[in-house]
């Protein structure tokens, strides 16, 4: 875990700092973004892990494909259909997400690399929460949608904003 101390409030206070002093307008900033990156990075999500932890269910296994334990880490990296999006997202990540991190980690690394990209933490956020808002649809009885749909659709608002 590359984060040691802390917490999500001030990896996001430092992400808000770092985007001001580089005299640009950091994506954090806007509440949504924030209120999205809280929630998965206090590890708020209902993921089966979670709720393994708190006794409320006695099976972890991520029931879209059966491959692990539910973590919001399998969720939105290492489940084949988090791949499907990021692969068809064209997202380049400029490190290697490891197994063993937590959703905070991977915030961390994003916050600290250099030169900071913050479209990246918005891509990164968005995508994210495509892929969960996903999840919930199917645990809740509707159907998947690939992973080429839920990238394309980031893609049409990233160009739309970016036009505008």
């Amino acid at each position: 875990m590359w984060l040691k101390e802390g917490s999500c409030t001030d990896v996001m206070e430092e992400a808000w700092v770092r985007g001001e002093s580089q005299d640009s307008v950091f994506p954090l900033t806007t509440y949504l973004a924030e209120c999205r990156a809280s929630l998965i990075c206090r590890e708020a999500l209902a993921t089966k892990s979670n709720l393994k932890k708190r006794q409320i269910t006695k099976d972890d296994i991520y029931p879209q494909c059966g491959k692990g334990a539910e973590t919001s880490l399998h969720v939105f990296w290492f489940c084949y259909r988090a791949k499907e999006v990021w692969s068809n997202s064209k997202t380049v990540f400029p490190f290697s997400i490891d197994n063993g991190w937590s959703f905070i980690d991977v915030v961390w690394q994003l916050v600290n690399h250099r030169p900071i990209c913050s479209s990246l933490m918005e891509k990164v956020l968005s995508l994210c929460w495509e892929i969960w808002n996903d999840r919930n649809t199917v645990h809740n009885g509707g159907r998947h949608r690939a992973g080429k749909t839920l990238s394309s659709r980031f893609r049409r608002v990233e160009r739309s904003e970016t036009e505008t």
